[in-house]
């Protein structure tokens, strides 16, 4: 098992670059090299967004690789709300929608014979925050929930884009927005 810091992605100070989800372009030669070197697992964190996870060929059958796991219980994309356009003074981190997923995986490694088989599955997360209604009268109340707990609105909306961010590689646990 290898932990990935990736926070030294680069930050333009743009939207499209501050938050990428795609990997760095020296990531994939990265984690090559640490496959190359024993790696079997290889999980990142770093850029407070989705990245893709992806399955590797290896010496000894496979590796997996999750670039980015995304968030959990963060602050970030605090001001963000369903169908209303940002204030645009109002820093990135804090609107976009990315900051608040995140995904927990449950892998499993097994030797057959001489070879590893990796399976597993992932569960999506969003992070509840009530920031925004608070303001000063009250702590916030910051909840991660399952994305098949938040209400179906949010789920709809962030399902599609989650979905694409991480790829096919490993089965979604639940399958849908669907109550």
């Amino acid at each position: 098992l290898f932990l990935l810091e990736s926070g030294a992605n680069p930050n333009l100070g743009t939207k499209d670059f501050m938050y990428p989800i795609l990997p760095a372009l020296e990531w994939p030669d990265a984690t090559a090299k640490l496959i190359a070197a024993g790696a079997d697992v290889i999980l990142g964190s770093g850029p407070h967004v989705l990245q893709p996870i992806e399955r590797v060929p290896s010496e000894r059958g496979e590796a997996f690789v999750a670039y980015s796991l995304g968030n959990l219980a963060s602050g970030m994309g605090r001001a963000y709300r369903l169908g209303e356009t940002p204030d645009s003074v109002i820093h990135p981190a804090n609107v976009r929608p990315e900051a608040r997923d995140g995904v927990v995986l449950r892998l499993t490694v097994r030797r057959a014979e001489d070879r590893l088989e990796i399976t597993g599955e992932w569960r999506l997360l969003f992070t509840e925050n009530d920031w925004l209604l608070q303001r000063n009268a009250a702590p916030p109340h910051i909840v991660v929930r399952p994305l098949s707990e938040i209400p179906i609105a949010f789920c709809e909306d962030r399902l599609p884009p989650m979905r694409r961010a991480l790829g096919s590689t490993l089965p979604l646990v639940p399958d849908s927005c669907v109550r």
